[in-house]
Parts: structure tokens; C-alpha cells; sequence
């Protein structure tokens, strides 16, 4: 899901979603690929729902609303978990990992409370005790012979929830320190200060890869102890200890599977799947973070994949069982099951896209957790339209006038809350009546300087500016005046095109207008709390 956004989670997602298309396909391929497949992309999608769940929650804290950031959260989690347990009846296995993430991003919810260094240590608390206990709770516990559902939930509730949250394919326990570890770094990615993110990102490529390699020097070792080479240099009681501290399994099942063997509970498995969540976390935000112009237009393709993933997963499965039990009934349609599958898919992405990026179920899981979390004002509020070439609106911020006046015409302000990093590092300022503003936007897979001219700037109530792409006419005049009462800033918009094909298009994209606006107001309020002028 999504509330806030940022290119190289998003784009992490996407790798996510490779993960899980590799987890179906990789059956009976060489075993490194399911050692880096069975497991690793779940973790990856559990790191990346924690750091959406911060951005997400950035506005609510930042006016004080805590307990509506956690509830939201919660409820994030639960429709997440609703969802698997619905397509769990009708679908194949690999929807087993839904319901335990879910769960674990509504456990989690309550570490937006605390501090990063408690969210980090508690994080890291999880995974090194998760192995054991799930080890533990596999040995006494009942299992499932098949993926938990509603049906289960009805017919053996106990079973269920002990599959869900310790003794399935993906236990709950196990993700849950990968959201909680999501949280830790989405806090730190929420402050978007560049060489801090940075920094951040390639600490986290570094422990990813540490991680790693330590779990596949630990493999190889067990390995080599499984063949025997070992016994000359290490004495028995050595290499007890050693299995000992890395082996969640139990002992009489050491012999028949590595330690770091998908789904073996061990913690060296854990050592594993987490290193390749940060390695992929890190390197690709690191890589989002240097793209531009061109470069950033096509990264906005895989964008849209990953912010579907949700969708396009419950498509592909819900279409994938459909054309296999109509196979069944027809043979002669069993080869058209790829090709329904693919083109469910497609539309679902070309839908993705269309909505600025996000799945319809992702969407409506933001929707519905907002408003059962107690709802707040959208920052921008319904348009009306008082003739053919115009369009109205208004945006209530809860921050004084003086606060909102400067993010809006002062560029280190506009640089925080406008566009994410890679977008903003080429942003061009002239601010002064007029002056303009340009940066560069993706356009149909290219890119085109977009330039807002300051036609007017009367401090702090009136701003009047003109849209256009370098080179070209206006294609959008906007004038926005400010009033402020009892701490709230109220702007009232009139943008007006040049005719009504142009303004039904920028109708059209109002969605992006939403996104900026909720931008802004997360900002200012932040900015104004900071202040000590927020009101309550």
C-alpha cells in the first residue's frame, strides 16, 4: 500500500514482485534461484510495507494524531490479511504469505510510537529469536496440510492461527521483524535529506551483503560437516556448539536439510533472506536516487508495476486457477491460460498507471484504512466548476499563513515537499514576480521541462502563476489566494486553460494534484509543529 512515496521503495516493490513470480517458476530450476527466491522477495515486501506505513503515517504525526496513524496501520493490516484469507479459499499456495503479512503490519502499527533506536533494536530482537521459536512452535504446535483460508479459519480456527502467525510456509513472526526493521528505515528515509538518505541506503547494502555472505559461509560450512571434512579440524563438541548457536532445527532433521534451506526456520535462513532484502533495498534506492531525466521516465514503468503489486498479484492468481479449472473442463483452452493470465495482468497495470501508480486494491486498502482510522480532510477539497474553460478548489492546511507562504515561494521549502530527490535535483529557481520555476517531468516514456512563470506574488496572500512546457504557451494560469483563520490556512485555487480540452486533461490528472498537495500539507504541518505554532 502507499501513502506517502518515495522512488526506491517503490521501485524495491517491484524486485518484490520478481521474487514472487520467481517463487512460482523456480520449482525444479538450479538452487541458487530458490535460495534467493523462497522466502528473500516476502521479507523484501514486508521491509517496504514498514516504510510505506511511516510515509503514510507522516502527516497524521506530524499534527500530533499518533493514535490515527497507528489505527490506520492496524486496519492497513487487517484488510491485507482479510484479502489472503478470501483469495486463500479459491487460489493457489503461494497466497500463504498474505495473511501472515498482514498480520504483521497490524502488530507493527504500535511501533510508530516509539523511537527509531527502539523500533531498530526491537526489530533486530525478532529476527535473531524468530527462528527459535518458530523451530519450537513446529515441534508442538498442529499444522496445516494446506494454505490457511476462511474455510480453515471456520473449521480448525487453532490451526489456522498457529499456521499464520508461527508454523507456515512465511510465519508472521518472521515478517513482522521485517515491517518493524521497514519502520526503522522509513523514519530516517522520511527526513529525505540527501546525503543522510544516502548514506542510509548504502549502510543498509553493506549489512545486506554482510548478512549474506555470512549465511552462505555458515552453508557451506554445514556443508562441509555433512561430508565429513570437518571432524579432523573441530572436535565434536565444537561443532555441536557452533550448530547449536545457528540451527533453529531440530536436531534429529540437521542431517537432512542446510541450515540456510528455505523455510528451515533457521536462523542462518533468516541471516539470508534479510541480507537480501537490504541488499536489494539499498542498491536499488541507491540507484533511483542517481537517475535523471530520461532515465527517471522509464524508471516510472517498473513504478507501476511495483505499486501494483497487491493487484496485480491477486489478478494473476484469481485468473491462473480460473484457466486451470476450465482447462480441466476444457483441455483444448489449457494453453490460453498464459495469455488470459498476461492480458488480466496487463490491463491491471495500464489501470496502475492510469491512477498515478497505484492498484485499485491498493488504493482502496489507503482509502478504507484512513477512513476507519478516523478519517481526516483531504488537504484538497471537491472542485466545482464555474465555466467551461475553468475549475475551482480549495486546500485547508493546518499551519499559519506565514508557515505556508514560504513553502510555497522559497526554494529550499519547495525543494522538501515538491518532488522526491531525483526529481528536485534539477529544479531551476528565479523566485520574484516574474521569475519562474522549472524542472524536468517524464512525459510518454521522454522528458519535457516543465516552467511555472510567477506572474504575480503580493506575500502572503495572493500568488498568480502560469503553466507551460519549455518552449511552448500557457497551458494552465493559476491564481491562489491565502486566508488564514484560528492557525488553519485556507488557499483558494482558480486555475483557468486556455479551452476545455485542456482543462477536462487537467481534470484528468488530478489525482498528481492530490499527491502534491497532501505533500505540502505533511510539510507545512511538520514545519508549524516544529515552530511550536501548530494548533490542536
Amino acid at each position: 500500500m502507499s501513502g506517502g512515496r518515495h522512488l526506491g521503495a517503490d521501485l524495491a516493490r517491484f524486485v518484490a514482485l520478481l521474487g514472487l513470480i520467481g517463487m512460482v517458476v523456480a520449482e525444479g530450476e538450479p538452487e541458487w534461484l530458490a535460495w534467493v527466491v523462497d522466502g528473500p522477495p516476502v521479507l523484501l515486501l514486508a521491509v517496504v510495507l514498514g516504510v510505506d506505513a511511516v510515509l503514510a503515517a507522516e502527516r497524521r504525526l506530524a499534527r500530533g494524531d499518533a493514535g490515527g496513524a497507528v489505527r490506520a496501520m492496524m486496519l492497513r493490516g487487517m484488510l491485507l490479511a482479510a484479502l489472503g484469507l478470501v483469495l486463500g479459499t479459491a487460489t493457489f499456495w503461494v497466497w500463504g504469505f498474505l495473511v501472515p503479512l498482514g498480520a504483521a503490519v497490524a502488530t507493527a502499527s504500535v511501533a510508530l510510537l516509539l523511537p527509531t533506536w527502539a523500533v531498530g533494536a526491537l526489530a533486530t530482537g525478532v529476527l535473531l529469536g524468530a527462528g527459535w521459536c518458530i523451530a519450537a512452535a513446529r515441534a508442538v504446535l498442529p499444522t496445516l496440510e494446506h494454505t490457511h483460508s476462511i474455510t480453515t479459519l471456520v473449521r480448525e480456527p487453532y490451526a489456522t492461527v498457529a499456521d499464520v502467525a508461527l508454523t507456515g510456509m512465511h510465519p508472521a513472526i518472521a515478517l513482522l521483524g521485517g515491517v518493524l526493521l521497514g519502520v526503522a528505515v522509513g523514519r530516517l528515509l522520511a527526513a529525505r535529506e540527501g546525503e543522510r538518505e544516502r548514506s542510509l541506503l548504502a549502510g543498509a547494502a553493506v549489512v545486506g551483503a554482510a548478512l549474506l555472505a555470512l549465511a552462505v559461509a555458515i552453508d557451506q560450512l554445514t556443508e562441509a560437516w555433512l561430508r565429513g571434512d570437518l571432524d579432523a579440524a573441530l572436535s565434536p563438541a565444537a561443532l555441536e556448539m557452533l550448530l547449536g548457536l545457528w540451527s533453529a532445527l531440530v536436531p534429529h532433521t540437521v542431517e537432512l536439510q542446510l541450515l540456510a534451506e528455505p523455510y528451515s526456520a533457521s536462523a542462518v535462513e533468516l541471516a539470508r533472506m534479510v541480507g537480501l532484502a537490504l541488499l536489494a533495498l539499498g542498491s536499488v534506492g541507491l540507484l533511483a536516487g542517481a537517475l535523471r531525466g530520461s532515465a527517471l521516465a522509464w524508471a516510472d514503468i517498473p513504478r507501476s508495476f511495483g505499486n501494483a503489486t497487491i493487484t496485480m498479484w491477486s489478478v494473476a492468481a484469481v485468473l491462473r486457477t480460473a484457466t486451470i479449472e476450465v482447462g480441466e473442463l476444457a483441455p483444448w483452452l489449457e494453453g490460453w491460460a498464459g495469455w488470459v493470465t498476461s492480458t488480466g495482468v496487463g490491463v491491471i497495470v495500464v489501470s496502475a498507471a492510469m491512477r498515478g501508480g497505484r492498484g485499485a486494491i491498493e488504493a482502496g486498502i489507503d482509502a478504507l484504512a484512513e477512513r476507519g482510522a478516523g478519517g481526516r480532510r483531504p488537504a484538497l477539497g471537491p472542485v466545482s466548476l464555474p465555466d467551461d474553460v475553468s475549475f475551482e478548489y480549495e486546500t485547508q492546511l493546518r499551519a499559519p499563513i506565514g508557515v505556508v507562504w514560504r513553502a510555497l515561494t522559497e526554494p529550499a521549502h519547495i525543494l522538501q515537499w515538491m518532488h522526491e530527490p531525483a526529481r528536485a535535483a534539477e529544479m531551476r529557481f528565479d523566485v520574484r514576480p516574474g521569475g519562474s520555476m522549472s524542472w524536468r517531468t517524464p512525459l510518454l516514456f521522454s522528458t519535457h521541462r516543465v516552467v511555472i512563470d510567477l506572474v504575480r506574488m503580493d506575500a502572503p496572500t495572493t500568488l498568480v502563476q502560469a503553466l507551460r512546457y519549455e518552449g511552448g504557451p500557457v497551458i494552465l494560469t493559476s491564481v491562489d489566494r491565502l486566508f488564514e483563520f484560528d492557525g488553519v490556512t485556507t488557499i483558494r485555487t482558480r486555475n483557468t486553460c486556455p479551452d476545455r480540452r485542456i482543462r477536462d486533461r487537467a481534470l484528468a490528472a488530478r489525482w498528481a494534484t492530490a499527491r502534491m498537495h497532501e505533500r505540502l500539507a505533511t510539510f507545512v504541518e511538520r514545519q508549524a509543529a516544529g515552530s511550536g505554532t501548530m494548533v490542536g
